[in-house]
Parts: structure tokens; sequence; C-alpha cells
């Protein structure tokens, strides 16, 4: 009887732990390596110096960083490395919930000097959107381009948080601020002081996710939906400046979600502030066909006088997806949202000679060329991360796009 009594107590609790979710059961690897030699191309062609992220040794630094993707409940690791020649750097995990040593400020953590590298380890327990960048002389650091978003997910597909609203869409911005004078004549440490000399600060470029003017045509950042659609915009702040997000008079935006917490009282307006640090979530839709800008303007917070806007087109249409309505090859993906592979049917042979993929930066990621003309191909997203990608179409003569999200 006893041992009846013993056997039911371990099945109990075994019952009972495999019903508990356990925090950090998947594990996401993100390299990061820090660079300061190379440059970045703004609208008007001009190449400014940066110090940035790139995700592994053999490929060039970009501006932000790469975004790093998790979902709710993974246990995060960015393996850094600094390639940086004489300059040190750290990584601050920007409203993560993280401990002192990976909390990346050196003065309480550590700096990494040129060709040391550590792992910066973060449980990730809350949806939300968070940033990253360097911490080592981070007014200078952060201007030179030393920045980036991280992107926790719900479980839930399509949902901003656990229990939040179901959206169709979704964008990323992250804004910023350019003063070409620092980056030609990179302000330097003096020696035998503890300060710096900082120049008067005076951007002449105004970014969003390291784009502006017409780059911002990048279907990554203009919206594009269906009427009666819901788009969840993840805008951030890393700049010096504040923002204010001004949206059409026909679109009532929401904001959901500030800082990596959901909101208990969302509230609407038509302009949404956001301080240098700051990130919140705005859901809004369009219940007609709407062709419009959003308007974004930079302030100094100091006096707070305007010293720059940007337009990004916002396009409410029937069918964006629809491509049959649109193409002379009707396409059709599914699934979507794609775990591991992707079916593309045709209603005609396929005359596409290649399909190039890019994440929410407008980085390509990767190009499939397609050997024959068929009706249906299958894509391999097994080695993707979690997100959301644009798929290009190409042939000779036309191209089109549609966004994709992977959920493995």
């Amino acid at each position: 009887m006893k041992k009846f009594y013993s056997s039911v107590f371990i099945l109990f609790i075994l019952y009972s732990f495999s019903n508990i979710e356990v925090y950090g059961q998947k594990k996401v690897k993100q390299m990061v390596v820090f660079r300061t030699t190379n440059t970045h191309t703004l609208w008007d062609g001009v190449a400014v110096p940066i110090y940035a992220f790139a995700s592994s040794p053999f490929v060039n630094s970009i501006l932000p960083g790469v975004t790093i993707y998790a979902t709710e409940g993974d246990t995060v690791e960015i393996n850094a490395k600094n390639l940086s020649q004489g300059v040190p750097h750290t990584i601050h995990l920007h409203g993560l919930d993280v401990d002192t040593r990976n909390d990346g400020d050196p003065m309480t953590s550590f700096a990494l000097n040129h060709q040391e590298d550590t792992t910066y380890t973060f449980v990730a327990a809350h949806a939300g959107t968070y940033l990253y960048h360097c911490h080592f002389m981070d007014v200078v650091h952060l201007q030179m381009g030393m920045y980036g978003l991280v992107v926790v997910k719900p479980k839930d597909v399509m949902t901003p948080f656990k229990g939040g609203p179901v959206f169709q869409k979704e964008y990323s911005w992250l804004m910023s601020e350019l003063d070409k004078n620092w980056h030609d004549s990179l302000p330097k440490l003096p020696e035998h002081t503890s300060g710096i000399a900082l120049p008067p600060y005076k951007p002449s470029y105004f970014l969003i996710n390291g784009k502006s003017k017409q780059m911002l045509a990048d279907p990554t950042i203009a919206i594009a939906a269906n009427v009666g659609d819901k788009v969840y915009l993840r805008t951030a702040n890393i700049g010096y400046y504040y923002n204010k997000i001004i949206f059409p008079k026909n679109i009532i935006p929401t904001v959901i979600d500030s800082d990596g917490r959901p909101l208990k009282k969302p509230y609407t307006n038509d302009t949404i502030e956001i301080v240098s640090g700051e990130r919140y979530g705005i859901l809004f839709s369009s219940d007609m066909v709407l062709k419009d800008n959003i308007l974004i303007q930079y302030y100094d917070m100091n006096n707070h006088q305007l010293k720059g806007e940007e337009k990004v087109q916002v396009l409410f249409d029937e069918n964006t997806n629809s491509i049959e309505e649109k193409n002379v090859y009707p396409i059709r993906i599914s699934p979507n949202p794609v775990q591991n592979y992707c079916n593309i049917e045709y209603s005609d042979q396929s005359q596409w000679g290649k399909i190039m993929v890019y994440n929410t930066q407008g980085q390509l990621i990767k190009i499939f060329k397609l050997e024959q003309i068929a009706t249906h191909h299958q894509l391999d997203f097994s080695e993707f991360r979690d997100g959301l990608y644009c798929v290009k179409f190409i042939d000779n003569e036309h191209s089109t796009q549609v966004n994709i999200v992977v959920r493995h």
C-alpha cells in the first residue's frame, strides 16, 4: 500500500511539473561584433564613418544593428566580440530585466577591449520592444551608430502580447538623428581627464531605421495594408531629440503598450510623443481606402524647437496582398505564417527569375534562384529566425512583393 501511495505521489509531482511553463525552454543565439571601420550611406549619397554592430566577423556593420528577435520565455544569448582597434565597447540591454553582470554598464559591469569577447544572457520574460546599444562613452558611440532593436514576441501568433489584440501587419520604426560633423571628426576623450569635450549637436539627417527621404519608401517602413486590417507599429527613439508622430485625420491610433508592458488603459490620440529611450506599441486601421502620410517630427529637448521632419506613406487599399489583381502572374503563398517551408503557387507558369527575401531593416537575407519554369515552388525557411520578412519576386519585366511571417 505504501508503495502504491508513493507511486501516486510521484506521478502527481511529474504531472504538476509537466503543466508548468518553464522560462528559457528555448535558446536564441545572436552574434554581435563591434566594428569602427564601416560607413553608412545617407539619402543624398553621402557616406559617413560609423561605429556599428555586425552580425558576424565576416560581414560589414550596419546602422542600426540587426534586430534581435525572441519569443516570450526564451533564453537569449548574445555572443559579443570587439574587433575595434583600441576602442572598448559594451552592450546595454535597455529596458530588459537583467542582472548587473549582463547590464553592460562599464562602471558596474565591464567593457570589452580589442579582441575580447563575452556572452550576455537574459530571459525574455515579457513580450515587448526593447533596445540594445553600446554603453561605453555612450553619448558618442550611440550617435556613431551602435544601437539596435530587441523584439520579444508572445507565443500567440500576430498579437503584441499575450491576450492582446490580433493584427494583420507589423512594422518597426527606430528613430534617431545623425550629425555628420561628429562622424567626420569623432569627439575623443582628452588625455588625463575624466570628461569629454563634445561639440554642439546639430544633426542634419533625421532617420527611421537608418533611412530618410526617398529611402522611407522601403517596404519594411512604408505602411501598406488592406482596408480594415489592424496594423501594429513598434516605435522606439534612440536619438537625442524627441519625436512627434502625427497620423492623418482618417486614422485614429491607439497606444496599447509602453516600454515592454501592456497599458492597463490604452489611449487614442492623433499625435504620439516619444522621448529618447522610450518605446510605444501603436495599433491602428482604416475602414476606407486611404493614401496619405504619417509625419515624424524631431524636436530639440532643450528649447522644444522643431529641427527636422520626415514623411512615411501609409496606404490602406482593397486587397493589397492580393497579387492576383495587380500582376500578370497571380501568386498564392501558404501557409502564412510559415513554420519551415513555404509553398509558392502560380495560376500560370512562373517567369520569375529569382526571389529575394529582406528583413524588417531592409537587409537582403537570402536569394532563391528559380532554376526552372513551374506552377509552384517550395521555399525553405527553416533556418530563418522568427519575424516579419518581405519577399520580392523579380523577372526581366516585372517585380512584386508580399510580407510573410516566420514562426517556428
